[in-house]
């Protein structure tokens, strides 16, 4: 099938056949003009030299690597942790809690305190430590300040805190202890009772179970706890749970649109990163861009959180559509740039829209990828524009002007986007890209 590219109030730039099977030999003839046999001769290249075809080469343009264990795109040769699921740092040979980061939220449900805290004064004035494997993890309150709790009465606090651990450590050692703020010093509160030794908890937390025991320092044991459970010291009783979690990394994108500055937080476990590191693709320009497709994922419920973020933003404004595309354009492109040379090692790695997200910098084709995802999600008909050595998107419109590109016998112009600059609007096609259109890319 053949397509012709139109830059508006320019000549044709460009003729382009889209990758088609053909009937007789199962071949693919591209734009540059190059053609591929069968399996049998397309198993037999080996781009890079190293003694693996390119079919069983997860690196096949890079001579140093041919074999990725995990999947996270970083070849077993340099990759530190070559059997690391999730990317937390921990190998699968150690990792308990290999499908994430592991971590624990600890809800702080009731509080009642028996006994006056302080002379004259029936409220205490309370807060919390918290230490993990004996690493003091800092007070636990209420912003900030403590919480007031008037002796004898329940005060329902349902206050969770989320914490790290280590994968490779079953067994977490926690210690709770509870504090009454008198003015200028600190009253330690008994909330362990079963203990003549100490006023604080002594919890153990099991990551391959998600159970927990208290461990006093004299040998008492009770548990294995799962849920909410009660608690009575000797000066107050509090109801605590704790609840194995992955960790969510949230990310904070900040860029300037229009003059005004913006900011859009969401939050990336390691293992949404992790699960598309891992997918088994090529993450390099093959010929046809049949796997071009494959890495816009407007499905995706972390694109389209952020689609649906940028809409709401942009409504609130009173942005017409013209502006809520560059508004989502101009989030993409505040993502800093990088070469994949620098972030990965080598000389291409195709990022996911997620991954992107997560490191937060990428090269052109990733926050084209980007870009395209959330535009689709936002409802917009994109397209991926292939250049030499370049990629931008385009979004089907009609604007009185600005560049775009149009496919033969068809009415739809898509507006030229650029994601790699600062500044660029829909339309406006850098002059350094005229002329140097290859593919164009139908997402979805």
């Amino acid at each position: 099938m053949r397509r012709r590219f139109v830059l508006a109030g320019s000549v044709a730039i460009a003729f382009l056949i889209i990758a088609t099977p053909l009937a007789n030999n199962g071949s693919i003839i591209d734009v540059f003009g190059g053609r591929e046999g069968n399996a049998l001769y397309r198993q037999s290249i080996d781009s890079d030299g190293d003694g693996y075809p390119d079919d069983e080469d997860a690196f096949p343009h890079d001579p140093s690597e041919w074999k990725d264990t995990d999947g996270d795109g970083i070849g077993d040769g340099s990759d530190p942790f070559p059997f690391d699921r999730d990317n937390d740092g921990f190998n699968d040979s150690v990792d308990l809690y290999p499908y994430g980061d592991a971590g624990f939220r600890l809800t702080i449900g009731s509080v009642l305190i028996f006994n006056e805290v302080d002379p004259f004064d029936t409220t205490g004035e309370v807060f919390f430590t918290l230490s993990i494997d004996g690493q003091d993890m800092g007070r636990l309150d209420d912003g900030g300040d403590p919480w007031s709790c008037e002796v004898n009465v329940e005060r329902r606090l349902d206050v969770p805190f989320q914490f790290d651990v280590d994968d490779c450590k079953r067994y977490v050692d926690i210690v709770l202890t509870m504090m009454d703020a008198d003015g200028v010093s600190y009253e330690l509160l008994d909330i362990d009772g079963a203990s003549t030794n100490t006023c604080s908890l002594h919890l153990t937390l099991d990551i391959t179970t998600g159970a927990w025991t208290r461990n006093g320092p004299d040998g008492g044991t009770s548990g294995p706890y799962q849920g909410t459970v009660w608690f009575d010291g000797d000066d107050a009783i509090i109801s605590i749970s704790i609840d194995l979690v992955a960790i969510q990394q949230t990310r904070t994108y900040e860029w300037r649109f229009n003059g005004a500055n913006y900011q859009l937080q969401t939050s990336i476990t390691t293992m949404d990163y992790a699960e598309y590191r891992g997918m088994d693709v090529r993450r390099h320009m093959v010929r046809g861009m049949t796997n071009v497709q494959t890495f816009v994922t407007s499905d995706d419920p972390i694109v389209q959180d952020i689609a649906d973020e940028l809409k709401l933003i942009a409504g609130s404004k009173g942005f017409d559509d013209v502006q809520t595309i560059n508004f989502a354009l101009s989030f993409c492109q505040a993502l800093p740039y990088s070469t994949d040379a620098d972030t990965e090692g080598i000389n291409e790695y195709w990022r996911f829209p997620v991954e992107t997200l997560y490191v937060g910098t990428g090269d052109c084709e990733d926050t084209s990828f980007l870009f395209a995802s959330i535009a689709e999600a936002m409802g917009y008909d994109a397209i991926i524009i292939i250049l030499e050595n370049h990629a931008a998107v385009g979004i089907q419109w009609d604007m009185p002007s600005g560049a775009y590109l149009q496919l033969e016998g068809d009415d739809a112009k898509y507006y030229y986007c650029e994601t790699t600059g600062v500044g660029f609007k829909m339309g406006s096609m850098p002059s350094t890209q005229e002329g140097k259109v290859r593919y164009l890319v139908q997402v979805e």
